[in-house]
C-alpha cells in the first residue's frame, strides 16, 4: 500500500529515484524545509519530490490512482491528461 511508508522511508526513496528523472529528497532538512509557511501548521511529508517532467508526476501518484477518493477528481485527474 503506497501510504505505509514512515518518512523517510528508504524503500520508497529508492523506488523514487530508480523510475524518476526530477529530485527526490527524504533528508530531514528537506522535508523539513518544504512542509513550512507562514502559517502555524506544518505536516512532515514522507519525501519530497521536485519532478522534472509529467511523466514524474504520473509515475510519482501511478500507485495511489487505483485507491478512489477526493484526491481521485483532481490531483489525479489533472496528472492524466
Amino acid at each position: 500500500m503506497p501510504f505505509d511508508h514512515d518518512p523517510g522511508s528508504p524503500q520508497l526513496e529508492a523506488r523514487l529515484k530508480r523510475e524518476l528523472k526530477g529530485e527526490v529528497l527524504f533528508d530531514v532538512f528537506s522535508r523539513g524545509r518544504y512542509s513550512t509557511d507562514a502559517s502555524i501548521y506544518q505536516v512532515d511529508p514522507v519525501g519530497v519530490l521536485i519532478p522534472a517532467s509529467d511523466d514524474d508526476v504520473r509515475a510519482a501518484i501511478e500507485p495511489v490512482i487505483p485507491m478512489r477518493g477526493p484526491a481521485e477528481t483532481t490531483i489525479l485527474q489533472q496528472a492524466r491528461k
